[in-house]
């Protein structure tokens, strides 16, 4: 568990990271759908119906991350 001050300290660079607008920062391990479909060579839409199916059973998880996209800022689905 963290200490107050930790937790104090995250939740203000998370502050500052919405009213600069910055990327957030992908974890180790997770694949957004563009990874996902080189990998797989398959579509978009393929690939996230298997995710969601996957999703669903259990066996992968999902986060949302703020990224840039066409001058925008936007959420991304990562996947592991």
């Amino acid at each position: 568990m963290e200490t107050p001050e930790v937790k104090a300290q995250r939740l203000l660079e998370q502050y500052y990271n919405l009213k600069e607008k910055r990327e957030e920062e992908t974890p180790e391990g997770y694949m957004s759908i563009e990874q996902l479909m080189k990998a797989f060579k398959c579509t978009r839409g393929q690939v996230f119906r298997m995710m969601r199916k996957l999703e669903n059973a259990g066996k992968v998880h999902r986060i949302l991350l703020r990224k840039a996209r066409n001058k925008r800022f936007t959420k991304v689905s990562y996947f592991k």
